[in-house]
Protein backbone atom coordinates (compact mmCIF):
# COMPACT_ATOMS: atom_id res chain seq x y z
CA UNK A 1 0.00 0.00 0.00
CA UNK A 2 1.68 3.51 -1.30
CA UNK A 3 0.79 6.31 -0.28
CA UNK A 4 2.53 9.89 -0.85
CA UNK A 5 1.88 13.06 -2.79
CA UNK A 6 3.81 11.27 -5.70
CA UNK A 7 1.58 7.64 -5.45
CA UNK A 8 0.10 6.27 -8.20
CA UNK A 9 -3.84 7.15 -9.34
CA UNK A 10 -5.95 5.75 -7.45
CA UNK A 11 -6.84 3.27 -9.78
CA UNK A 12 -3.72 2.01 -10.79
CA UNK A 13 -2.59 1.87 -6.85
CA UNK A 14 -4.20 -1.47 -5.73
CA UNK A 15 -2.36 -3.34 -9.03
CA UNK A 16 -0.12 -5.96 -7.45
CA UNK A 17 3.78 -5.97 -8.77
CA UNK A 18 4.81 -9.35 -10.12
CA UNK A 19 7.13 -11.09 -7.48
CA UNK A 20 10.75 -11.75 -9.13
CA UNK A 21 9.72 -9.38 -12.55
CA UNK A 22 8.27 -5.71 -11.27
CA UNK A 23 10.40 -6.60 -7.81
CA UNK A 24 12.57 -8.95 -5.86
CA UNK A 25 10.75 -11.72 -4.24
CA UNK A 26 8.88 -11.39 -0.37
CA UNK A 27 11.32 -13.56 0.40
CA UNK A 28 14.42 -12.11 -0.78
CA UNK A 29 12.78 -8.58 0.62
CA UNK A 30 12.24 -10.37 4.32
CA UNK A 31 15.69 -11.46 3.96
CA UNK A 32 17.34 -8.44 3.48
CA UNK A 33 15.11 -6.72 6.49
CA UNK A 34 16.48 -9.31 8.62
CA UNK A 35 20.44 -9.20 7.45
CA UNK A 36 20.63 -5.44 7.76
CA UNK A 37 17.45 -3.84 9.79
CA UNK A 38 18.09 -0.41 8.09
CA UNK A 39 16.93 2.59 9.54
CA UNK A 40 15.85 4.12 6.19
CA UNK A 41 15.47 2.06 2.70
CA UNK A 42 15.50 4.61 -0.32
CA UNK A 43 14.68 3.65 -3.72
CA UNK A 44 13.57 4.83 -7.18
CA UNK A 45 11.24 3.78 -9.87
CA UNK A 46 10.43 5.26 -13.16
CA UNK A 47 6.98 6.41 -12.50
CA UNK A 48 5.79 6.93 -8.97
CA UNK A 49 6.63 7.32 -6.00
CA UNK A 50 5.75 5.53 -2.78
CA UNK A 51 6.02 5.47 1.07
CA UNK A 52 5.43 2.24 3.01
CA UNK A 53 6.34 1.16 6.47
CA UNK A 54 7.41 -2.53 6.23
CA UNK A 55 6.75 -4.97 8.95
CA UNK A 56 6.02 -1.38 11.28
CA UNK A 57 9.22 -0.57 11.59
CA UNK A 58 11.31 -0.11 8.03
CA UNK A 59 10.08 2.90 6.48
CA UNK A 60 10.67 3.13 2.71
CA UNK A 61 10.65 6.21 0.24
CA UNK A 62 10.32 5.33 -3.34
CA UNK A 63 11.34 8.35 -5.47
CA UNK A 64 9.64 8.53 -8.35
CA UNK A 65 11.94 9.37 -12.34
CA UNK A 66 13.59 12.65 -12.71
CA UNK A 67 13.29 12.03 -16.11
CA UNK A 68 10.64 14.49 -18.13
CA UNK A 69 10.51 10.84 -20.81
CA UNK A 70 8.94 9.08 -17.82
CA UNK A 71 6.78 11.42 -16.35
CA UNK A 72 5.73 14.95 -16.77
CA UNK A 73 7.05 16.55 -13.30
CA UNK A 74 10.00 14.62 -12.45
CA UNK A 75 11.22 14.44 -8.57
CA UNK A 76 14.44 13.91 -6.82
CA UNK A 77 15.44 13.60 -2.70
CA UNK A 78 18.32 15.48 -1.31
CA UNK A 79 19.12 13.89 1.98
CA UNK A 80 21.43 16.17 4.26
CA UNK A 81 22.94 14.26 7.13
CA UNK A 82 23.48 16.62 10.23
Amino acid sequence: MCTGVDAAPLDERYQLFRERYDVISKNASKKLLWWFKPRLILSGHTHNGCEVLHEKLYPEISVPSFSWRNRNNPSFILVIKA
